[in-house]
């Protein structure tokens, strides 16, 4: 009787620590992909469209971006803020979507590439520099007449 109510335990014991194994790889995941962003959005306007930004600010975020999203809502993007002014350089790891990446220098549009495949392997780093990077759905760059030396501002 004993040893029937000690397995009992035992085997409560293993299956609450499954459930709260799952459970943490689950609540790890999702904050890691989908709620870094979440109280960091900025409304802005770009050439008379309001458009909702997720700041990513610190290395992390930057790094993360938009990887292992499904979409990016019509009217959305992500606006990258870096330290300083420098080469920078962006790749599409994780992504499953293809976007327009539009490289901003003191609030003026440097350098911009159009429908960039999700799949793309290499690192796109324009020889210009830039302080901010925006992330916008692939096309909107073409909607909206966005080109290079317009003006944006945060």
């Amino acid at each position: 009787m004993v040893k029937m109510l000690d397995k009992i335990i035992k085997n409560r014991f293993l299956l609450i620590f499954i459930i709260l194994a799952i459970s943490g790889l689950f609540f790890c995941f999702f904050f890691q992909n989908h709620s870094v962003y979440e109280n960091k959005i900025e409304k802005i306007e770009i050439k008379g469209k309001e458009l909702q930004l997720e700041i990513a600010k610190t290395e992390k975020e930057r790094e993360v971006g938009l990887s292992g999203r499904k979409s990016l809502c019509e009217n959305c993007g992500m606006l990258f803020v870096f330290p300083e002014e420098g080469k920078q350089g962006f790749w599409m790891k994780g992504m499953k979507f293809n976007l327009d990446i539009v490289w901003i220098n003191n609030g003026k549009i440097v350098y911009i590439a159009k429908n960039v495949s999700y799949n793309l392997k290499e690192t796109i780093r324009p020889d210009v520099l830039a302080n901010k990077v925006l992330e916008l759905n692939a096309g909107m760059v073409e909607e909206l007449n966005i080109k290079m030396g317009d003006e944006i501002k945060f």
